[in-house]
């Protein structure tokens, strides 16, 4: 599991003067959480053998449109869930991606509010604790089912017992 470290790696690129880097952090953060969302909800339904082949929306290395789209229609996002991710990863195409150090200088110079920058990263530590939240829940299921079969039951019983539903449900309990 990646570890993310806002406390300690967003606050030293900002007293820097990184404000892209910090913004770059974030949407890789994030990125990764929706990642590893994504494929703890595809695990858990068991659905790695036909959904792998098609998993165009299922990348790591950068936050798209597919792979929140994707994890809105599977029911693992909410509507402000998935806004703030749209926020995110339009906040950085459009400002940061292409002239980091021209961004930096912006917000030095006022051009750019850092109110705006820290707006982004509050909403990027709170996403990114939401979806971790999401992960950790399905992963406690699938290890109490893990247990249940080092326990004796019958491995194809549990995976039947992994449907949709009961996914939405296993999110629904942390609301």
């Amino acid at each position: 599991m990646v570890e993310f470290k806002f406390e300690e790696d967003i606050p030293r690129e900002l007293e820097k003067g990184n404000f892209s880097k910090a913004i770059m952090m974030c949407h890789d953060f994030v990125q990764l959480a929706l990642y590893n969302l994504l494929s703890s909800a595809m695990l858990y339904l068991g659905a790695y053998k036909e959904a792998f082949k098609y998993t165009n929306f299922l990348n790591p290395h950068t936050l798209n449109k597919r792979s929140i789209n994707k994890a809105y229609q599977l029911g693992l996002l909410s509507d402000s869930e998935k806004e703030s991710l749209i926020k995110i990863k339009e906040y950085r195409d459009k400002k940061v991606a292409h002239n980091s150090l021209f961004f930096d200088k912006q917000v030095l110079t006022g051009e750019i509010k850092i109110e705006e920058v820290l707006e982004i990263i509050k909403i990027s530590k709170q996403l990114i604790q939401s979806l971790m939240k999401k992960i950790n829940s399905i992963s406690g299921e699938v290890l109490n089912d893990t247990k249940r079969v080092l326990n004796g039951e019958d491995i194809n019983s549990i995976l039947k017992e992994h449907t949709h539903q009961k996914l939405l449900n296993i999110l629904a309990n942390l609301r």
